[in-house]
């Protein structure tokens, strides 16, 4: 919390095992905002897939 109430940005990349042999991996990323009813957060939440795209 420190991190965001100093203005920073927060980036991480989460991995939770669903089954034995699969993983679901996201991409979080976590700004501060402030709107005219206080301050609070931007959180946006998406899915990694396990290969990349074909070029």
């Amino acid at each position: 919390m420190a991190r965001l109430q100093s203005g920073r940005d927060i980036h991480v990349m989460c991995a939770i095992g669903a089954r034995r042999n699969e993983v679901l991996r996201f991409r979080v990323n976590i700004t501060p905002s402030v709107t005219s009813q206080g301050t609070g957060i931007h959180a946006v939440i998406r899915p990694v897939n396990d290969l990349p795209p074909p070029l």
